[in-house]
């Protein structure tokens, strides 16, 4: 009956190196449901803070062979939902392999792999599920060029696969998509994106449509005393498809 807060949200998350080819991280994402009232077993009104609140461990490890790139990393989740006096939590794993190989011209060329949510349903004290994730196979690559010949473009090529590992009668995590995109930058500053989603799943309403974005990168720090770079990106995803017709809009501050 209260709606304090409600949907608010928020995220903190920080990495660090801890070694020179070992990277640890942390993150954090909480959304405010907002103050709900209940009876409890004797009939008095209570009320009750109610939210999500998804707690990642990330882990990564870089092996270097040449101009070959290996990274081997894993996400622990810890996922609590509650609503009022109702709570549920689970613990789920992610865990993904990236190679990386460096071609000639400073091309690269990148193939990675990741499995997502690996773990059991979110359950209740009553063993009534609340979630059913999607353990989700993902499977990508890209191409690189630093530069085109005799301009001042680079070229990012991407392609990735995604399927449902898990099936079940109501058709709940049926998945099977295909998603591609390119990105062109101009001297490393300005750049362009545009994309196209495929859904390969034999369903009457399909995920599927045009993407595209744009943005810049400032060229040099603002500041020498206390040098940072600004960055500002606008883009839209999949038209007109329900939820997903979104417009985003990122601001970022990177401190040299």
């Amino acid at each position: 009956m209260g709606s304090k807060g409600i949907f608010k949200q928020d995220v903190f998350g920080f990495g660090i190196k801890v070694v020179e080819d070992i990277c640890l991280g942390f993150n954090y994402l909480n959304i405010n449901y907002g103050e709900m009232s209940y009876y409890d077993d004797h009939g008095n009104l209570q009320e009750g803070k109610s939210g999500l609140e998804i707690f990642y461990f990330s882990a990564s490890k870089l092996i270097t062979l040449g101009k070959n790139y290996l990274s081997i990393g894993g996400n622990v989740k810890y996922y609590n939902d509650r609503i009022s006096y109702f709570k549920a939590n689970v613990i789920w794993f992610d865990i993904g392999v990236q190679y990386r190989k460096e071609l000639k011209s400073n091309n690269f060329f990148t193939l990675g792999i990741s499995v997502t949510n690996i773990g059991n349903d979110l359950k209740d004290d009553n063993d009534f599920t609340v979630v059913r994730p999607i353990k989700l196979l993902r499977l990508g690559m890209s191409y690189n060029t630093p530069q085109l010949k005799s301009s001042n473009l680079n070229l990012l090529g991407t392609i990735e696969y995604q399927k449902s590992l898990r099936e079940d009668e109501y058709n709940y995590n049926r998945w099977n998509h295909v998603g591609s995109g390119i990105e062109i930058k101009f001297k490393n500053n300005i750049f362009g994106r545009i994309g196209y989603n495929y859904d390969l799943e034999n369903v009457e309403h399909k995920t599927r449509g045009l993407t595209y974005g744009f943005g810049f990168v400032t060229p040099i720090e603002i500041f020498t005393r206390l040098p940072f770079y600004l960055s500002l990106s606008y883009g839209r995803s999949i038209k007109n498809f329900h939820r997903l017709d979104q417009n985003v809009i990122s601001v970022e501050v990177n401190f040299k």
